[in-house]
């Protein structure tokens, strides 16, 4: 989802283009826009902005800030969008965003984060959306998103994220998109996703996931939408996905299954798209879909089919047609 901002809605824009951090002498009113993209600030400091305390935008993207001092933003709160991305931040501390409860959108993508202190956004009470995409997080903590209450959309797509701490995500209750495309995580782990029963989508599409733990899914009640595309996951077993009833689209495609078992889907009886393309599958046997009454879309393309038992596709009488199913499969399928 892309931030799109009207100028009709803003009555009055200032951009301001300066030089070696010179900020504090220039910025003399109050306007509602601040911009202050492409510069050469490294540190920002609270004396920085006490002059545009009416501002509702500040970008500060593309600069090469390293630091930013404890409560810099505290004079701005009617603030609703920050902007830090590309820049050279290399960790998220506590008391940085303190009295920000007006902000709702703010992105931190494209620096050098390589670690969120707990407690770090604290104060951003009203925060919606967070954009921590392309930076260098390795493990995610308990703490790292505490004080956020409302948001609804978490980036971290491109990271180095090896493993999430249980818990983590508790302190979200509002949490509807979570996407962790392009990171490290070898395993989804029983208590990963804890406390996160609004969720309606998950990307985990792009890492390094050889096994979902028993249980690992069963708290996402609310989710529509999982995409564990290009990962090492070999078999899918019965049961794996049977608490998200509500899973209307699952996207397995490009892993290493060879072991799809008879119930795998069970329960699943709002699933539309089914995408299990690019794997290892060489047999497709009676009872591996059932429960799939509502399927639309179901690819079996690229895998090693050679045998199809009789009854396997009974009970999905919304299902296109097989050609398109089971192309490039060594199997011969006459249409």
């Amino acid at each position: 989802m892309s931030l799109r901002v009207s100028v009709l809605l803003i009555p009055v824009v200032l951009c301001v283009l300066l030089p070696h951090d010179a900020v504090a002498d220039s910025v003399d009113c109050s306007p509602e826009l601040v911009d202050l993209r492409s510069n050469d600030l490294t540190h920002l400091t609270a004396d920085m902005f006490a002059r545009v305390t009416n501002a509702a935008l500040l970008f500060l993207q593309d600069n090469r800030v390293t630091s930013i001092e404890r409560g810099a933003f505290h004079a701005l709160s009617r603030l609703a969008v920050l902007s830090l991305a590309g820049n050279a931040i290399g960790s998220i501390k506590q008391g940085v965003f303190d009295g920000m409860s007006s902000l709702t959108y703010l992105s931190l993508e494209r620096n050098r984060v390589t670690f969120v202190q707990s407690g770090a956004f604290n104060g951003t009470s009203s925060l919606t959306e967070l954009h921590l995409s392309h930076n260098d997080i390795e493990f995610v903590h308990k703490g790292s998103f505490l004080g956020m209450p409302s948001l609804a959309l978490l980036w971290l797509d491109d990271n180095l994220i090896m493993d999430i701490q249980g818990g983590t995500f508790q302190a979200l209750p509002s949490l509807s998109v979570l996407s962790l495309i392009d990171n490290r995580l070898g395993a989804v782990k029983k208590g990963m996703f804890n406390g996160i029963s609004s969720l309606a989508f998950l990307w985990l599409n792009q890492n390094r996931i050889a096994d979902v733990e028993n249980g690992a899914l069963d708290a996402m009640g609310s989710l529509t939408e999982l995409r564990l595309s290009d990962n090492l996951i070999g078999r899918i077993w019965r049961g794996m996905f049977c608490r998200i009833t509500s899973l209307l689209a699952l996207w397995m495609d490009h892993n290493c299954v060879s072991i799809v078992e008879q119930g795998a889907f069970d329960r699943l009886s709002s699933l539309r798209e089914l995408e299990l393309s690019n794997n290892y599958i060489d047999t497709v046997e009676t009872g591996v879909f059932n429960g799939l009454s509502s399927l639309v879309f179901l690819r079996l393309a690229n895998n090693h089919i050679t045998y199809i038992e009789k009854a396997a596709f009974d009970g999905m009488s919304s299902l296109g047609t097989l050609c398109e199913t089971l192309m490039f499969n060594p199997i011969a399928v006459h249409c």
